[in-house]
This record gives structure tokens, C-alpha cells and sequence, in this order.
């Protein structure tokens, strides 16, 4: 397989640059992750992916029941979730430097459907 010329069945092609927008942290793994594993495997993905998580703050927490997170609960769980897509994109795209993210910073919860104040 020349890698060089037009890929027709893999939507990108060598040099080609990948931009992985996503709602929430751990989205672009589960989301693009089997994507971005075919393209490193043929080869195409040879740019720096740049990745965009839009709510990456939190007041949103599975089992809480008590109602809003403090702001020092905030950070704390969006802080988890930056570490934890880190190394998992680390992972991913085989090294920290093959990859940079920027953060949006929009809260979460709203998407979820959450009414209370923020």
C-alpha cells in the first residue's frame, strides 16, 4: 500500500491535519478513539492532533444527592477528569507530544438537562 497517495477508503490522508472536537473529557476516546487507532495503524495520522473538550467544568457528579458541588468540589472533579483524559489520550496517541488540547472551560450539567443555578 503506498501511504503517499490518496487513501480512498480512510477519510484522511498523510500530512492531513485531525481537529477532535468533543463535548466532554474521555469523549475523544470513546468516541474518535477506534478512528484515530486505524489511522495511526495505516500510517495517516503523522500531524499533531489537536483536541477541543467544550465542558470540561463540572457541577455534575453521578452519585451526589445533596445537590450543587462546592467550587472547591468543582475543581476537584474537573481536575480529576483533565488527569484521567490526559494519560488516557497520552495512551492513545502513543506520547504527549503528538497530540495538545484545548479546554473551552463551559460547564457540564446544562447539557444534562440541569436547572438549578451555576
Amino acid at each position: 500500500m503506498n501511504i503517499t497517495a490518496k487513501n480512498t477508503y480512510f477519510p484522511l490522508n498523510v500530512g492531513d491535519n485531525l481537529i477532535v472536537v468533543s463535548p466532554r473529557h474521555d469523549d475523544t476516546i470513546l468516541a474518535s478513539g477506534n478512528f484515530i487507532i486505524e489511522a495511526l495503524a495505516l500510517g495517516v495520522l503523522t500531524t499533531v492532533v489537536q483536541t477541543y473538550v467544550c465542558c470540561s467544568r463540572t457541577n455534575f457528579f453521578a452519585n451526589y444527592q445533596e445537590g450543587l458541588l462546592s467550587e472547591e468540589q468543582i475543581q476537584q472533579v474537573t481536575q480529576a477528569r483533565i488527569i484521567e483524559d490526559t494519560l488516557g489520550c497520552n495512551e492513545l496517541f502513543r506520547g504527549s507530544f503528538n497530540w495538545r488540547q484545548g479546554i473551552i472551560g463551559e460547564w457540564d450539567a446544562p447539557l444534562r438537562n440541569y436547572e438549578g443555578p451555576i
